[in-house]
């Protein structure tokens, strides 16, 4: 009798595995404070030092930040907030002065931010302190 060796095929297969979103965004380096000259020009940039991250991939790492309109109201109509993508997964928070500021009215704000990646979210909170301008 004599032993025959199986006969075998190879296949080489590709498979994908997705991404599951179970990675919520993170921020880094908090707290995040500032201060802003009460003379500021609208428009102008006057904090980007948000490092924010998310360990999924592709477009469940992709980060949107907003204002908590419920939590400061005020502060999210005179601050603006949004988050430029510095590499995969990586994203810098930047706060943009969208209305005049008056010392008198609001020496300070608290900003309260939402980073999301369209199912999970994080939540950060930002002191801004306005310095008064004597004209």
């Amino acid at each position: 009798m004599g032993i025959e060796e199986p006969s075998t095929v190879s296949l080489r297969r590709i498979i994908q595995v997705r991404d599951e979103n179970d990675n919520p965004p993170v921020f880094h380096k908090r707290p995040y404070a500032f201060k802003v000259l009460e003379n500021t020009r609208v428009g102008s940039t006057v904090f980007s030092d948000i490092p924010i991250s998310d360990k999924d991939i592709g477009e469940n790492a992709q980060i949107t930040l907003t204002c908590s309109k419920d939590e400061s109201p005020v502060s999210c109509e005179t601050f603006y907030v949004s988050a430029e993508k510095v590499g995969d997964g990586k994203y810098v928070g930047i706060v943009s002065l969208a209305a005049p500021l008056d010392y008198e009215m609001y020496s300070s704000y608290a900003l309260t931010i939402v980073a999301s990646d369209g199912e999970n979210s994080a939540t950060a909170l930002i002191a801004v302190q306005v310095v008064d301008i004597q004209v």
